[in-house]
């Protein structure tokens, strides 16, 4: 298998290393491609986003190490991109001129404090606004979650998809909601045809698996098989912020993907979006 991940995180966000860290665990395990997104800032507190002034410091950081370890291994500088409705998404970012952007929805509506409501942090967080926010009522979360998801699509047009059904990080064992429930996967369906319309790519994220929060990798199974029958383009990242990541559970995924009959993945390779065998 052709090794490559473009979903990674540093200590300019909320990784736990160095970019330099990142690309020597990476070459160690046999990575081709290695890609960096770490957390767009915001306009407002947040401890796991880049801060506004270090952006370009990252920048720079990223493009002297693709010199540096350039007969190594291949290295790309994006930004995984909250969206958040009328305040921000890769547009805000153009001016960067990023190798590519991994478009994610992580904020959703503000609690009355003024505080902005994170629907993955913990368990009981995501409780909180659930109650406060949305009266209780899952669906209503659930489809404000992908609303705003289809509107960063059709808005931003990012090349990735992150983590699609991140919103259901904490239902493991149906805990919130049944995701079997056709109400919800129409929604899905509806949003996978947006993907479709916008030309993005999907990324099946192993992170929920290795970190043991989800069953199944994100997307799920029955997504993953909906993406082969509408021919979505689709790629594996592992979601590293850590060293110990940077590989974590991508054979396993591309295993996965084989099983549904999805035998072919995109990468950026070249500076060009391509599609591989990944047999």
């Amino acid at each position: 298998m052709y090794l490559t991940n473009y979903h990674t995180h540093t200590n300019f966000s909320d990784g736990n290393n160095t970019p330099e860290e990142m690309i020597q665990s990476a070459v160690n395990k046999n990575i081709k491609i290695l890609g960096f997104s770490d957390h767009s800032p915001v306009p407002f507190f947040s401890d796991w986003n880049m801060k506004y002034e270090n952006i370009f410091s990252y920048i720079t950081e990223i493009e002297t190490l693709k010199q540096k370890y350039s007969d190594k291994i291949e290295i790309y500088t994006g930004l995984e991109v909250d969206y958040i409705e009328n305040i921000t998404g890769v547009q805000n970012w153009k001016f960067l001129n990023l190798d590519y952007t991994i478009g994610s929805v992580h904020f959703l509506k503000k609690f009355e404090t003024g505080e902005y409501f994170t629907c993955d942090f913990t368990k009981e967080s995501f409780k909180k606004g659930l109650d406060e926010i949305f009266e209780g009522n899952i669906k209503t979360m659930i489809s404000y979650y992908y609303e705003q998801i289809n509107n960063m699509i059709s808005e931003c047009k990012p090349n990735v998809i992150g983590h699609i059904n991140l919103i259901t990080k904490f239902n493991k064992n149906n805990y919130f909601f049944d995701d079997n429930d056709i109400w919800y996967k129409n929604l899905v369906k509806q949003t996978l045809e947006i993907v479709k319309q916008n030309n993005c790519i999907i990324e099946i994220n192993t992170r929920g698996f290795y970190k043991k929060l989800t069953n199944e990798f994100y997307p799920s199974d029955w997504i993953l098989k909906e993406c082969k029958n509408q021919k979505i383009p689709m790629m594996i990242n592992s979601d590293a912020h850590h060293i110990n990541e940077i590989d974590n559970q991508l054979f396993e995924a591309k295993n996965k993907l084989v099983e549904f009959g999805i035998n072919k993945i995109m990468i950026l390779k070249n500076k060009q979006w391509q599609e591989i065998e990944i047999l």
